[in-house]
């Protein structure tokens, strides 16, 4: 199974995804699910900055929902987190480490990292002991219990490390109009 980078998977109001169009720019080579922020200087859609995978900081325009195409001024679509959006990721200890979620992450505070190695896609996960709290893990995912067997409601849950945590990002980086701060 390979595995996906941040998926949005709905909010809990209904709204819809919250998806806007802007230019890419210089030089980029983010891929779909990668933190993203709008950068003036270049006047376009650049990865946001990041050390061994983990945002130097929580501000962020969105979710690339396209690739970068290296030609600045490309249209790049981004996903704009929105209060009660839900999205779902992998859970990791590091750029290089993917761990098997638990009850015990429900309710915590984590970070994303963007995985460096190649065995894990360079996909973007929770990080849980990440420096930047700003993402809470809502549950652990459903559609994975269903394919393991695995009754969520038990009280030794066991997933693997393919399996992933619905999360929200946490109102500190959302401003009251459920737009980056």
């Amino acid at each position: 199974m390979a595995l996906q980078s941040i998926k949005w998977v709905g909010n809990e109001t209904g709204a819809p995804a919250h998806i806007v169009t802007k230019p890419e720019g210089s030089s980029e080579v983010f891929e779909i699910g990668d933190l993203v922020i709008y950068d003036i200087s270049e006047d376009g859609v650049v990865a946001v900055a990041a050390t061994s995978g983990e945002p130097d900081a929580v501000l962020m325009l969105g979710i690339a929902l396209t690739d970068a195409t290296g030609t600045a001024g490309s249209p790049i679509d981004v996903l704009i987190p929105q209060h009660g959006d839900i999205f779902e990721a992998c859970l990791a200890s590091g750029a290089s480490a993917r761990v098997a979620p638990d009850e015990q992450n429900i309710g915590q505070l984590y970070s994303l990292v963007k995985m460096s190695t190649a065995t894990h896609d360079a996909i973007t996960a929770v990080l849980e002991g990440g420096s930047g709290d700003f993402v809470k893990v809502y549950e652990l995912s459903g559609k994975d219990a269903t394919r393991l067997g695995v009754d969520l409601k038990g009280s030794e849950t066991t997933l693997d490390t393919q399996s992933r945590v619905l999360f929200k990002f946490i109102a500190a980086a959302l401003d009251s109009a459920g737009t980056q701060a």
